[in-house]
């Protein structure tokens, strides 16, 4: 069984098109790449945006992206010229984004260790602009790929907040079903949908994320567990 998450999930399905005899189950949590990008959606999701913003966003899109450079370097820059004002922003940022965690303790530990591997030099950040296309869409979207894969059982697992594409794995399933019916061989496709959770839906909703991936690994559910929503 081979789970990951966000970026993660991309690079599992990469992992499972060249080692197919090593994955027998495929967890996708809130996985990037998925679907195809929708030049009319994005066109007009852009052009309601403000000028000044659309400015802006669009010289990093265009410019910043195109260079490789990442979010991480910008950040770790602004440190250099703001120091602990910088930080001081990031620790409010994270303390909004985990206010779902009452354990004052954890979310200290929790965003200590993601600012800290944020300050590190950059490892893998640097695919991002190598598979992604600005705005996260793939370069090669998951959505063709997956229904090839010579896997038994692909599940996802998006929070039902979350900021990733659900379309995306639902266009998988009903692709899969599609050549299943066919007489094709095509992975058997779970879309999991977790209550009041983002794109972190182990830290959003541990419950009903635990549920899912017990049931995306084969495993049974307690008849009182808290069930997440099969869409």
């Amino acid at each position: 069984v081979l789970g990951a998450h966000s970026m993660g999930g991309y690079l599992a399905v990469a992992y499972a098109e060249c080692y197919p005899n090593r994955v027998k189950r495929l967890i996708l949590i809130s996985p990037a790449g998925v679907p195809h990008k929708d030049e009319e959606v994005e066109n007009t999701k852009w052009y309601s945006q403000p000028l000044l913003q659309r400015l802006v966003v669009g010289f990093g899109r265009k410019i910043i992206w195109n260079l490789g450079i990442t979010p991480f370097q910008i950040f770790r820059f602004w440190h250099y010229l703001l120091g602990s004002r910088a930080m001081s922003f990031v620790q409010s940022y994270l303390d909004e984004a985990f206010a779902m965690i009452d354990c004052k303790e954890e979310k200290a530990a929790l965003s200590d260790y993601l600012l800290l591997n944020t300050m590190l030099p950059g490892s893998g950040e640097h695919v991002l602009s190598r598979v992604l296309q600005e705005g996260m869409f793939a370069i090669e979207p998951l959505v063709d790929r997956i229904p090839k894969l010579q896997v038994g059982f692909v599940s996802f697992l998006y929070g039902e907040l979350d900021w990733m594409d659900k379309s995306g794995g639902l266009e998988v399933k009903k692709m899969c079903k599609i050549k299943e019916g066919n007489g094709e061989n095509a992975p058997i496709v779970d879309v999991y949908d977790i209550k009041g959770a983002g794109h972190s839906p182990m830290l959003e909703n541990w419950v009903e994320f635990n549920s899912a991936m017990i049931l995306s690994g084969g495993g049974q559910l307690h008849s009182k567990a808290m069930r997440p929503k099969l869409l």
